[in-house]
């Protein structure tokens, strides 16, 4: 692996953890670790090594465990494209599993990014049937 391809996989990886810390469950787990911080029942490096555990499970779970496709329909009020990040704000936004609708929401933010892989995945090529 090159110098530069692995800078540019370090940029990804922090640009990845930055977004998964900033939605609500990471921002959650941060403020429930700086309360037990003030209480001086935890130190800044057990916060650490908790977040970097955190950032790993979100990654794995994210690339290995969803199997489950969830359609939506929604008005876009807002798309945005800078830096390789992509930024929807919607309304409406009405969310299906399947053909179950699950529930449907006032206003969803959706920021993607460019994600990497580790292996590379060959499919089959599908033979047309004339």
């Amino acid at each position: 692996m090159s110098k530069d391809t692995s800078k540019n996989n370090a940029n990804n990886n922090a640009r990845l953890i930055n977004l998964y810390r900033h939605c609500t469950l990471g921002l959650k787990l941060n403020e429930s670790l700086q309360d037990l911080k003030e209480q001086d029942k935890i130190s800044e490096d057990v916060i650490e090594r908790v977040m970097k555990v955190y950032d790993k499970c979100v990654c794995n779970a994210l690339s290995n465990k969803l199997s489950n496709k969830v359609s939506f329909k929604a008005g876009c009020t807002t798309f945005n494209f800078n830096n390789n990040v992509y930024v929807w704000m919607l309304n409406d936004v009405n969310l299906k599993m399947g053909n179950t609708k699950l529930d449907t929401l006032d206003f969803v933010k959706v920021v993607a990014c460019e994600g990497t892989t580790t292996t590379t995945k060959k499919t089959k090529k599908r033979k047309s049937q004339d």
